[in-house]
C-alpha cells in the first residue's frame, strides 16, 4: 500500500491532454487537481489507515488473537478501499470523457490493493495455523 503514494492508478490519454488518476485525485498534467468530490480524501485516509494497521498488526506477534482481529479489520478496510477507488475511477472517467475522448491505461497502482488483500488473507491463514499449533502443543503438556 505504500507504493500507492508514489505510483498512479491509471492514466487517461486524450488528444491534447493527459489525465493522471492517483489516490491524491485526478490531475490534468501541467495543472491543478480536478474536482472529484470527497473521494481523494477517503482514498488517502484509507491508504494511511491500512498502512498503519498493517504495521501495528505485525507488531502484535505475541498476541495472535488480537493480531487475527486486526488482520480481519484490515481486510475489510482493503475491500472498502477497492470499492471507493472504483467509484472514484468511474467519476474520473466521466470527467476525462467530458474533456475529450480518452484511452485508459491501467498502471501498477490499480493492482496494488488486490495484491495487498491476497497477502492479507495469506497472513491471516498463517496466523490461524500458528495459533492452532500453539494450542495443540498446550494440550500435550
Amino acid at each position: 500500500m505504500l507504493a500507492l503514494y508514489f505510483s498512479s492508478i491509471a492514466t487517461f490519454t486524450g488528444v491534447n491532454s493527459l489525465f493522471i488518476y492517483s489516490i491524491f485525485g485526478l490531475n490534468l498534467q501541467g495543472s491543478a487537481n480536478l474536482e472529484l468530490g470527497i473521494f481523494p480524501t477517503f482514498l488517502l485516509g484509507l491508504t494511511t489507515t491500512i498502512l498503519a494497521l498493517s504495521i501495528y498488526s505485525i507488531s502484535l506477534f505475541k498476541s495472535r488473537i488480537k493480531q487475527m482481529t486486526f488482520v480481519r479489520l484490515n481486510s475489510l478496510l482493503l475491500l472498502l478501499f477497492i470499492v471507493i477507488a472504483v467509484l472514484a475511477f468511474n467519476k474520473s472517467m466521466e470527467i476525462s470523457m467530458a474533456k475529450a475522448s480518452v484511452v485508459t491505461n491501467y498502471l501498477f497502482g490499480s493492482v496494488t490493493p488486490f495484491i495487498a488483500l491476497v497477502l492479507n488473507m495469506l497472513a491471516f491463514r498463517a496466523i490461524k495455523k500458528d495459533e492452532a499449533l500453539v494450542r495443540s502443543a498446550d494440550r500435550i503438556r
